[in-house]
């Protein structure tokens, strides 16, 4: 039972994350060819690096948004539910605007040692406010995630992503195709859902300056910041590739190598956000209610599971990586290609850390699992400087595979300690056995069309791959079957 419910929920989650990475898709072709290469390349600079400026603004306090507010709730501590939202809200603006007044003083100072163009510095300094409103956004979300209204958390997504999308491309296409009017309409679409989702949620609240308690604030962040420096060095690991790049090969080749990173998001987050969000809960709860043996057993299954759908879909982007950076984004990109099946692999072996660090989720070891990629992110820049200049791009991909194979390794180990998690070597070595036979058949395919070209090289895969588990594997049989005829 416990198996199905698995596939459920995870056909279930894959489903809903489609609604808004299909914005993504939708956004992509059309940013690739507004803005250029070396200007989309230099956007993804700058979106990194805000990321983990608001990773740094949120000090961690997401997490404990949820673990505090029941509690509070319920009257199980002593204080209010006032004094929690002022707390929260107050302490995440607070140190979400120290953070962008840091880092606009920063900017201003660095003159133009890092960067060869003075725009790049400008957008550096006018997308700076939008680490104060992802702070607040986050503490918001949180807020609606502790009130279980996972609904209007989904509306709102929604609603953020595709209005996001309206205001950047109808910005871009009727006053400018520059990264200023980007990064504006960007400020503006997130400010005006900001306040969308704040009103409803605080509204009714007797909140002000007098109600916020340091104690609350200071017991929260201490919960919160372990999982502040996984969420960094987890960010850290994306940075270092984008800015060695950026100084060694330049803007045009990190718009490239950014270009088939994100398509190889777009297409693994489907799988690797499903997988997070269905079976994390599902084994705490296994864990709480069963023990270790039962927990154990749906691991190994989920783990054949993943094995199962992740290595086709690695091997298969890989085959048409050309034809489909060519449609998604243009041949200016199409260089980028030869990164997809580093990085693709390299996202399937971190979608795999939700099993195989399960030990140390159920321990609540948050500690050892930033330190594990901590430890996986120096190794990540390390790894960039050294290969970078010799292999260009290529060389930025494989080591972004040698770290998360690092980080799942050490994951892996570390949990071992709680939970046995045996690797699953017969199914892996199937599973690639039959991807490699459709990554073959595929480059078979020669279509003059890119278009026409992808969709028969996508047909003959499905067909291979699928021709392979119904002739020789009984096991992958049974979870089609599951998969198509899956209770409500």
């Amino acid at each position: 039972m416990q198996f199905k419910n698995l596939l459920r929920h995870v056909s279930n989650y894959s489903l809903g994350s489609l609604v808004v990475t299909l914005a993504g898709l939708i956004s992509f072709p059309i940013l690739t060819r507004i803005l250029g290469v070396d200007e989309y390349g230099n956007m993804s600079l700058v979106v990194v690096t805000l990321a983990f400026l608001v990773a740094a603004g949120k000090l961690g306090l997401q997490h404990s948004i949820i673990m505090f507010y029941s509690e509070t709730r319920s009257g199980k501590n002593e204080w209010t539910l006032p004094q929690y939202y002022s707390s929260i809200l107050g302490g995440m603006a607070a140190t979400g605007l120290l953070v962008t007044v840091c880092w606009l003083l920063i900017a201003y100072t660095a003159e133009h040692v890092f960067w060869s163009k003075p725009s790049l510095l400008d957008i550096f300094i006018l997308s700076a406010p939008l680490i104060f409103i992802r702070v607040v956004h986050s503490c918001v979300n949180g807020i609606l995630r502790a009130q279980e209204k996972s609904g209007w958390v989904s509306i709102y997504s929604v609603i953020g992503r595709y209005g996001n999308l309206a205001f950047v491309v109808g910005g871009l296409l009727l006053i400018e195709t520059s990264l200023r009017v980007f990064f504006i309409a960007t400020i503006l679409s997130e400010s005006l859902v900001l306040i969308l989702m704040a009103v409803p949620v605080f509204s009714g609240q007797k909140m002000h300056v007098g109600k916020f308690q340091p104690r609350l604030y200071r017991t929260m962040v201490m919960f919160g910041l372990p999982m502040l420096g996984y969420e960094m060095a987890g960010i850290f690991a994306s940075l270092g590739d984008r800015y060695v790049i950026k100084l060694v090969l330049g803007a045009e080749e990190l718009g490239k190598y950014s270009a088939a990173y994100n398509l190889s998001e777009y297409v693994s987050a489907i799988i690797i956000s499903s997988l997070a969000a269905a079976i994390l809960p599902m084994y705490l709860r296994i864990w709480s209610e069963s023990g270790r043996e039962k927990t154990e057993e749906f691991l190994a299954k989920s783990l054949k599971i993943y094995v199962f759908a992740a290595l086709p879909v690695a091997f298969g982007l890989s085959a048409v990586a050309q034809d489909f950076i060519s449609i998604m984004a243009s041949d200016a990109y199409q260089e980028g290609a030869v990164t997809v099946p580093y990085i693709v692999m390299g996202m399937i072996v971190d979608g795999a850390i939700i099993i195989l660090a399960a030990g140390l989720y159920v321990k609540k070891e948050s500690k050892l699992l930033m330190l594990s990629l901590g430890v996986s992110s120096i190794l990540n820049l390390v790894l960039n400087i050294i290969l970078v200049p010799r292999l260009g791009i290529k060389g930025a991909a494989i080591a972004t595979l040698v770290t998360y194979i690092t980080f799942a390794f050490i994951a892996w180990r570390l949990s071992s300690r709680h939970l046995s998690i045996a690797l699953p070597w017969r199914q892996i070595f199937r599973y690639s056995i039959f991807s490699m036979v459709m990554y073959v058949a595929v480059g078979q395919v020669s279509v003059d069309s890119p278009l026409l070209s992808l969709a028969a090289k996508i047909s003959v895969g499905l067909l291979v791959y699928a021709v392979q588990v119904l002739l020789f594997d009984r096991e992958s049989k049974k979870m089609l079957s599951l998969l198509m005829h899956r209770e409500n």
